[in-house]
């Protein structure tokens, strides 16, 4: 038997590092309670984790000795910034930050047929202003995300139209998980896990209840990794570095990080194809939560939330019609701006709207050599059409 020489060295000494901290959170069932056996799912992120930020007060009194004044322990909150890539687990973030109410309107059925301008459905629930995707067609080109143009009973005119007919027969599935900014509440457990030695399992915890996502912003660029960045506020940290009894980890998720090239299907404008005309685009959202305190309680409540949702975008400005969006901003038109996600993988999509924006700023390159780019700053606000400002369509 050949012996092994080469072991592994016992380090009790090293220095703490990023990758020994973690970030998990639990969709909570009731506010003010941790769940029954709680499952926490990981936190996929580039940096950030949980916070205790402390505020000190200075006392006021006259000191005839011309020595320091005491320092008093004032305020605690309790944030949490997370940056990460954009992968399917930031949908559930994205849902959460406009306190959104979910419908599934999704319908697989052998009598759904593809016509000339869209599709007949039987049974839908749909409305004029969704999107939803088809799969299951004859034709590969047609499984696709698709925009709600009308809808009169069965028959939904879509943009664009199916490029083939099709007649009812094959089982085709028309997905539609459809998540609109509303007024539903989301409260997280969230917990942060550190490597500490001197803890029992050698593993130190932070946990904080009635966690809220009170900002978060959503960002596409041109190119490289498209990112976003939940920030939560908790009222209340649960005074133990131990685990909560019974408490499980889920499953990692693992899709793809999505990356601009990659997995960005494309831009939608007033339900049309943008034809990547659309460059980039940003959205940021705030819930402009205000502090709730009470003297003598450690809760720090979060209420007055006051919604709020803006952005950015990047358009190309062709010579076929070169002031198109600055006309745009100039006399205040209306238009509703869409971004696709894709993950090949699984065949799962995404798109976020921003159902109403005007833009507020707009910026153009005059530089020598410089393409005379569109720069929009967008304000979102209520929909005309559908009175929402932000919604997330997914097949999943």
């Amino acid at each position: 038997m050949k012996e092994i020489r080469a072991m592994a060295t016992n380090v009790t000494d090293r220095s703490l590092n990023a990758n020994d901290i973690s970030v998990f959170t639990s969709l909570q069932t009731d506010k003010g309670a941790v769940n029954t056996n709680p499952e926490f799912t990981q936190a996929r992120r580039l940096s950030g984790t949980t916070k205790r930020t402390i505020a000190y007060t200075e006392s006021g009194e006259i000191k005839n000795n011309q020595q320091g004044k005491q320092q008093i322990q004032d305020t605690k909150t309790y944030p949490t910034e997370l940056s990460t890539e954009i992968t399917q687990q930031t949908k559930d973030f994205l849902v959460a930050a406009i306190h959104a109410d979910v419908e599934d309107n999704s319908i697989t059925d052998t009598d759904i047929e593809a016509t000339a301008t869209g599709f007949v459905i039987p049974g839908n629930n749909l409305a004029a202003g969704e999107y939803i995707f088809l799969s299951g067609l004859a034709e590969e080109d047609d499984n696709r995300a698709y925009y709600v143009q009308s809808v009169a009973g069965d028959v939904v005119t879509t943009s664009p139209a199916p490029s083939t007919t099709e007649a009812a027969g094959s089982s085709i599935s028309v997905d539609s998980m459809k998540a609109t900014s509303g007024t539903s509440k989301y409260y997280y457990t969230i917990q942060e896990r550190m490597l500490d030695l001197a803890a029992a399992g050698d593993v130190s915890y932070r946990t904080y209840l009635d966690s809220q996502i009170n900002s978060m912003t959503f960002e596409i660029p041109e190119s490289s990794i498209c990112t976003a960045t939940p920030s939560f506020v908790s009222e209340l940290p649960v005074n133990s570095n131990a685990a909560i009894t019974g408490q499980t980890d889920a499953v990692n998720d693992s899709s793809d990080v999505v990356s601009a090239v990659n997995n960005v299907a494309g831009f939608w404008i007033n339900g049309v194809d943008s034809n990547c005309s659309v460059k980039s685009m940003t959205l940021e959202i705030n819930n402009n939560l205000q502090e709730d305190r009470s003297a003598g309680c450690e809760r720090v409540g979060y209420d007055g939330r006051s919604f709020q949702a803006s952005g950015s975008l990047v358009t190309k400005a062709y010579i076929s019609d070169a002031r198109d969006w600055q006309r745009k901003y100039e006399n205040g038109t209306r238009f509703n701006v869409a971004v696709e996600l894709f993950w090949p993988n699984d065949d799962r999509k995404m798109i976020v709207v921003i159902e109403q924006g005007v833009a507020t700023e707009h910026e153009m390159p005059t530089e020598a050599n410089a393409i005379a780019s569109n720069t929009l700053s967008i304000a979102a606000e209520e929909s005309l059409v559908n009175g929402k400002t932000i919604s997330v369509y997914s097949n999943f």
